[in-house]
């Protein structure tokens, strides 16, 4: 969990992606970054997929997953459409059904060994 949040880090910037891209949204903006999953972290299909995270400012984490600014939902809805193209979104949100190699230690080295390599291609790219 730790490279995919990294890596979201890493792409998305400083700051918190909603603050950024809808500046007029009137939320209580903190200093503590997180990555939201666009797609429930329930769906251990999309769990690791890095374009399922979207770093945002913990209040806006918060509002989402309470449900108390439809607001900040829509607008992540609109960064990682806008970030990853409706195709991949159309995607992402019909995967489902379980995903049974979850706790299988050769699934999650290639998931790891995926998220190295993406975030070595990343920090390549930025020059970082």
């Amino acid at each position: 969990e730790r490279l995919w949040k990294e890596f979201c880090h890493t792409r998305d910037g400083e700051g918190c992606q909603v603050q950024k891209n809808f500046p007029d949204l009137k939320v209580p903006h903190s200093n503590i970054y997180q990555i939201d999953h666009f797609i429930s972290r329930q769906n251990k299909r999309l769990f690791f997929d890095v374009r399922n995270g979207t770093r945002v400012c913990s209040s806006c984490n918060g509002a989402k997953n309470w449900g108390r600014y439809k607001s900040v939902d829509m607008a992540i809805n609109q960064i990682v459409i806008a970030r990853e193209g409706s195709k991949s979104v159309e995607e992402m949100v019909n995967t489902s059904g379980p995903n049974l190699d979850w706790k299988r230690i050769y699934w999650l080295e290639v998931v790891v060994a995926d998220l190295e390599q993406k975030l070595a291609d990343l920090k390549a790219m930025s020059g970082a």
